[in-house]
């Protein structure tokens, strides 16, 4: 969801190339970083449970490792792809010059989603990730309420986009239980994900811009690399200390570790990296022009 809201924030002012560059620029520094440090962390404390392999390093690097077949280095990179999927799209409607009619679009692709929860199309599924698409969805939506005001085409999607949020709920719900061996509250999953939804759409109606903190801005930013370094060198600290430090010392421990690790990261490493690479890009587009042009 916030995804699909950040994204068309900034979308209908840029053009292919610029969204390219921002794209990459923002997505893989903090990726690199996050690949080299768990890959570190699996040789130092993986012992028999974590490997990794220079090949499966070199290929996750890339973020599309899963497309040949490859294993992620952490379990939880398998979001990236989406990602990636998504970040196709919006390139798709800003070559078309549709990043205007996001609207329609969500409610088209809100339309064509939903069906193929129901039959196995791999290709199609790939792109049109029917797991995944109202949230997206949804974050468009709102973005584009935020912007442009409510109307019925809206409210229709939304609440559509709600039940369905709601049905992939319930369908997680039943695998996790199945993979877990443990109870899941439909309740509780479906309660966050209607708070999900009045969060945002309290943000939509307000007028007047929240003002937070700017440590609060600091943390949005760590969140990305976060997410990224989180679970498997967690999983490691775990298997490491866990039989010398009392389970809660050592879940809070990690837990101060791993956002200290984020924000220094998002701080400090990311905005040198992301800088270093914008204008590397930049310089490559510029280069291949001019040649381009003193061929002609």
């Amino acid at each position: 969801m916030i995804s699909g809201y950040v994204m068309f924030i900034s979308a209908p002012s840029k053009g292919l190339k610029d969204f390219i560059v921002s794209r990459v620029s923002r997505l893989y520094p903090v990726f690199w970083i996050a690949v080299s440090l768990t890959a570190v962390t699996t040789l130092l404390l993986g012992a028999e449970r974590f490997h990794v392999t220079l090949i499966q390093y070199i290929a996750n690097l890339t973020m599309l490792n899963q497309l040949v077949g490859i294993n992620s280095i952490d379990g939880a990179w398998w979001f990236m792809l989406v990602v990636l999927t998504f970040n196709l799209i919006i390139a798709v409607l800003i070559l078309f010059k549709l990043v205007k009619y996001q609207e329609y679009f969500a409610g088209i692709w809100l339309m064509v989603a939903f069906p193929l929860n129901f039959f196995h199309l791999p290709v199609i599924g790939s792109l049109i990730m029917p797991a995944y698409a109202p949230f997206f969805i949804a974050g468009i939506i709102f973005q584009s309420a935020k912007t442009k005001g409510w109307n019925l085409f809206k409210y229709i999607v939304i609440t559509l986009s709600l039940f369905y949020s709601l049905y992939l709920g319930y369908l997680s719900r039943n695998s996790w239980q199945a993979y877990y061996h443990h109870p899941f509250s439909i309740f509780i999953i479906s309660a966050l994900i209607i708070l999900f939804y009045l969060a945002f759409y309290v943000v939509t109606i307000r007028k007047r811009p929240i003002k937070l903190p700017k440590i609060f801005v600091l943390f949005g930013a760590a969140a990305y690399p976060l997410y990224l370094i989180h679970q498997n060198i967690g999983y490691m600290l775990f298997d490491w200390l866990g039989g010398t430090i009392n389970k809660y010392v050592l879940l809070s421990m990690t837990s101060i570790i791993m956002i200290g690790a984020a924000i220094i990261i998002a701080k400090y490493i990311e905005p040198y990296v992301y800088d270093k690479l914008r204008r590397t890009i930049e310089g490559m587009i510029h280069s291949v022009t001019r040649s381009r042009k003193e061929a002609d």
